[in-house]
């Protein structure tokens, strides 16, 4: 409630300054685990193979099938590995 404005403290901008604006990037929260030496997916707390993950993911598919043992190698099976899948796209 900024009701009363002469309590703050807002800055200004003057002779030449720079501001940054920041903004959070906001993609697919995903976990990658492995069960019986297999990658799987974690996404909202449901556990599905690889290979059933949506179309709309097939370039995720492709980044855990090239960097399968590594993955496997850093995370074997006791561990699941969070992160935000970020993928842009422009379309005409």
């Amino acid at each position: 409630n900024f009701q009363d404005k002469e309590g703050l403290a807002c800055p200004s901008l003057k002779n030449n300054q720079h501001f940054i604006i920041e903004e959070k990037m906001d993609g697919i929260g995903l976990g990658i685990l492995f069960i019986d030496g297999l990658p799987h997916i974690q996404q909202r707390g449901h556990i599905f193979p690889l290979q059933e993950i949506p179309d709309l993911l097939k370039n995720f598919k492709s980044w855990v099938i090239y960097n399968e043992e590594m993955l496997y190698c850093m995370i074997g099976e006791n561990y699941t590995l969070f992160g935000e899948w970020l993928e842009f796209k422009h379309l005409n």
